[in-house]
């Protein structure tokens, strides 16, 4: 997920995406001269969704046909959820819409949460 100052732009990362994304990662530390650890910090850096900083909204929803955007406007309520270690539950997130509930698992609930609140206010339970 992308937050704009407009809308929310959601980005299907399928498994072959990330791997091409670990390989260029690991590819390009190498040609920096990264050491082993270098190299296994630039491929864990590719599951942060860094790629899409600087990337325009309508490249990022180009890129995959099931890529959407939610305009701010549309949201009413956002419910982020952190996941229990002790029944294995992971974070997760609720979008509900004018129009709609999603449902999305995601990482890092606190840091989520964090940003939805700077853009959506008191939207963000």
């Amino acid at each position: 997920m992308v937050i704009s100052s407009k809308r929310l732009i959601f980005a299907l990362q399928t498994k072959e995406m990330q791997m091409n994304d670990v390989n260029q990662a690991r590819q390009e530390a190498k040609q920096q001269g990264k050491n082993f650890f270098g190299q296994i910090g630039a491929q864990m850096s590719t599951r942060t969704g860094e790629k899409y900083m600087g990337v325009a909204p309508e490249s990022i929803l180009a890129e995959n046909p099931k890529n959407f955007s939610v305009d701010l406007s549309q949201v009413v309520k956002v419910s982020v959820f952190h996941g229990d270690s002790e029944d294995n539950s992971p974070d997760s997130m609720e979008i509900k819409t004018t129009s709609e509930k999603m449902k999305f698992i995601i990482s890092n609930a606190y840091g989520v949460e964090k940003q939805l609140k700077q853009v959506l206010g008191a939207k963000v339970k």
